[in-house]
């Protein structure tokens, strides 16, 4: 959903000024202002091939350089260990063991056509609409495992590090809620806090 960046150091744009991805649109002084021509703004879309199993045992790292190879990115990939559903399984393709073994397979196109999602973002939610129920939809959000959805049976992390969704329904609400952890830490800084407030304020009295 990213459609222009803005580059400022001399070693970038000249990246920039050889990828055939980007496009540059103004120039001020030491900036840059290049465009993504593949950007469409969607935040929640269809891919265009059926993403495939991801067998390996680094995929964070594997997908990190995979991504910067810059090559088949068509082909996205997702940890199996992730995904446990066997219907969600069974949709997607053949498992990868090489993070570079995707040239040598051909992924299924995915119908796209007459395609329509309708996204609506909020804090800590993102809710969509779909007429196509049963194909993976990418969600342009970086991974966290404390997204949770109703509509699908899982959130999958997806290359190079984004969402992914199966719908089985056409309304699909992600939200992301606080792990215990993190709920037992934030206790614990407000208790800090409170008593620090109760500490300067004995001292000034």
């Amino acid at each position: 959903n990213v459609s222009q960046l803005i580059l400022m150091s001399r070693e970038a744009r000249e990246s920039a000024d050889g990828s055939p991805h980007l496009e540059k649109e103004a120039v001020f002084g030491n900036i840059a202002i290049y465009r993504y021509k593949g950007s469409d703004g969607r935040y929640v879309d269809v891919p265009r091939r059926r993403p495939l199993l991801y067998g390996g045992d680094d995929w964070v790292g594997d997908f990190y350089r995979w991504y910067q190879s810059g090559r088949h990115l068509d082909l996205l990939m997702v940890p199996g260990g992730y995904v446990k559903d066997e219907e969600d399984r069974a949709l997607l393709g053949p498992e990868v063991r090489d993070a570079g073994e995707p040239a040598t397979l051909r992924s299924d196109l995915l119908d796209t056509r007459g395609l329509r999602v309708e996204t609506r973002l909020e804090h800590q939610k993102i809710e969509f609409t779909t007429n196509k129920v049963g194909l993976p939809h990418l969600i342009k959000v970086s991974y966290f495992p404390n997204w949770k959805v109703r509509g699908a049976n899982g959130v999958y992390p997806v290359s190079p590090h984004l969402m992914m969704v199966i719908p089985r329904e056409p309304h699909v609400v992600l939200t992301y809620g606080s792990n215990a952890w993190e709920t037992i830490g934030m206790g614990i800084t407000g208790t800090t806090l409170f008593f620090l407030f109760l500490l300067t304020v004995w001292r000034v009295a």
